[in-house]
């Protein structure tokens, strides 16, 4: 396995990190589910970045997940199909992490977000193929 393999994977381990975080807390009796939507964001920003370094492209420093799309989107056009979930998910890069930006979330805001990170992992693996070992 080579760096660029080992990076691609790490990416994609963080990324199945913060959903395995986000659906552990999910689950606890008054969850915070401003956390929860936070570890959503992060899940799919790592997987964009996971994305876009297996097409050896340069990962830039940023949360903006509608950006990254767009960047993948050149690559493969149905990144497009994501754009809402990632204008959505985005605001939770900031709004969830800062008490000046804090507003209430909901379980149910909470599942969706879980469920659209979930669909959204599933979608980028199904784009690249690389093995872990």
């Amino acid at each position: 396995m080579n760096d660029r393999e080992r990076w691609i994977l790490e990416w994609l381990r963080k990324g199945d990190n913060d959903l395995r975080a986000a659906g552990a807390i999910l689950l606890l009796e008054d969850a915070p589910f401003d956390v929860v939507c936070f570890h959503t964001q992060q899940c799919v920003e790592k997987y964009l970045k996971g994305f876009l370094t297996f097409y050896q492209k340069e990962v830039r420093r940023t949360h903006d997940l509608v950006s990254l799309l767009g960047e993948c989107n050149q690559i493969d056009s149905s990144f497009a199909e994501w754009e809402e979930v990632c204008e959505q998910l985005t605001s939770y890069a900031i709004e969830a992490r800062y008490p000046a930006e804090f507003s209430e979330y909901s379980v149910e805001e909470a599942e969706d977000a879980v469920s659209s990170a979930t669909r959204f992992k599933a979608f980028v693996r199904d784009k690249i193929s690389i093995t872990e070992t």
